[in-house]
C-alpha cells in the first residue's frame, strides 16, 4: 500500500484543474476535497461544520465513501455514505483516513483540500499518518492569486471590504486566520472590525508549507509554480512524474488531459453536489493556456482601502519564487 499524494497551495491556485489532471493519471486516484484530518475525529469533524452551518466541506468525503464502496454517486448511496461515516465518528480522523487510502490500494489517492496550508497542526497530522507521503507545493502569483479570491469573496458579500462575518464569529477562528485580518479594537480591546488582507493568508501559507516541507526529505516534495505548469503541460508532466516516481509516456499524458473523465468532475447527487471548486464542477475539461503575465507592481490592491500595494515581505517572497 502506498502513501498519498497531496498538493499545498493557497485556494485559488490552479489546485482543482491540476488535481484533476494529475488524478488521470493510471497510478493515482484524484479524490474530491476531504479537509477532515483537520479535526481529531470525524465526530469534531462534523460538529465544527454544523456549528459554522456549512456542510459543503463534508460533500468531498461522502462522495468518495459512495464511489469507492457502491462504485456509484447517487442519492442512496450517499445515504449509505452517511451511515458509513456516522459508524466512525468516535474514530479518529488518522484511521479513517488510512482506512480510504487502503480502499484505493493500488491506486495512490491525490488530495488537494486547500485547509491543510491553514494550520500547522494539520500538515504535521498529514505526515504523521502518512509517513511516506509525497507533497506537492503548488504556487501562483500573490496578485492573480488573491485578485481571485476577492472576486470569489465579492460574490459572497458584494462590499469594498470583506468583512469578518463571511468566517464567522472571531471567537471561532484560529489566530492563524485572525492573523490576515486588519483589525480595528474600541478603548476595552475588543474586536469591533476587521477585514481581510489577502496578501497576508497568501503570504502565511506559503511560509508554513515552506516551514513544514523543510522537514520532508527532498525526495518526497516538490515546488512547482501553476503558471509554468499550465503554461508548457507536457514537459511539466514529464518532471512531476519524475520526482513522484510515476511512469510517464505519450499515452499518460493523453489520459491526464482529460480531467472530466474522474467521477468527482460534475455536480454529484443531492446532499453531496460539491466536493470541489464550483466552476470547475461546471466545467472541468483542460484547456490549454499562457496565463497572464502579471507584476507586483500593477497599482493598488482593489481589496485594501488605503490604496497601496503589497508589503515587502510578500515581494521578497514573491521574488524568490521568481514572479516580479
Amino acid at each position: 500500500m502506498v502513501d498519498p499524494v497531496f498538493i499545498l497551495a493557497s485556494p485559488r491556485s490552479f489546485t482543482s484543474v491540476f488535481s484533476g489532471i494529475l488524478g488521470q493519471h493510471p497510478d493515482l486516484f484524484g479524490a474530491p476535497e476531504l479537509h477532515f484530518i483537520q479535526s481529531p475525529t470525524l465526530g469534531d469533524f462534523l460538529q465544527l461544520k454544523t456549528e459554522e452551518a456549512n456542510t459543503k466541506p463534508i460533500h468531498g468525503l461522502l462522495r468518495l465513501v459512495a464511489q469507492l464502496y457502491a462504485g456509484e454517486q447517487t442519492i442512496n448511496s450517499v445515504s449509505m455514505a452517511r451511515r458509513w461515516i456516522i459508524s466512525r465518528i468516535d474514530i479518529p480522523s488518522s484511521d479513517v483516513f488510512r482506512e480510504l487510502n487502503a480502499k484505493v490500494n493500488p491506486y495512490r489517492l491525490v488530495d488537494k483540500s486547500p485547509g491543510y496550508g491553514l494550520e500547522m497542526q494539520r500538515l504535521n497530522a498529514l505526515e504523521s499518518t502518512f509517513p511516506n507521503a509525497f507533497y506537492i507545493h503548488l504556487i501562483r502569483h500573490p496578485r492573480a492569486q488573491c485578485e481571485s479570491l476577492f472576486r470569489l469573496l465579492m460574490d459572497i458579500r458584494p462590499s469594498k471590504k470583506i468583512r469578518i462575518d463571511i468566517y464567522g464569529k472571531p471567537s471561532r477562528l484560529s489566530q492563524n486566520i485572525i492573523n490576515t485580518f486588519y483589525v480595528q479594537r474600541d478603548a476595552d480591546n475588543k474586536i469591533v472590525d476587521m477585514y481581510a488582507d489577502l496578501q497576508l493568508l497568501w503570504f502565511r501559507m506559503q511560509k508554513r508549507i515552506e516551514s513544514f516541507l523543510a522537514t520532508i526529505p527532498p525526495s518526497r516534495k516538490l515546488q512547482v509554480r501553476g503558471e509554468d505548469l499550465l503554461g508548457d503541460l507536457q514537459p511539466s508532466l514529464a518532471s512531476l512524474c519524475s520526482a513522484v516516481n510515476i511512469p510517464y509516456n505519450d499515452f499518460i499524458y493523453h489520459e491526464m488531459l482529460h480531467p472530466e473523465n474522474s467521477a468527482f468532475a460534475c455536480i454529484g447527487p443531492l446532499g453531496a453536489e460539491y466536493g470541489n471548486d464550483i466552476n470547475y464542477l461546471l466545467d472541468p475539461s483542460f484547456k490549454p493556456r499562457k496565463a497572464k503575465k502579471r507584476y507586483l507592481d500593477e497599482g493598488p490592491l482593489p481589496w485594501l482601502p488605503d490604496g497601496k500595494g503589497f508589503n515587502r515581505e510578500v515581494i521578497k517572497l514573491a521574488k524568490s519564487y521568481g514572479y516580479e
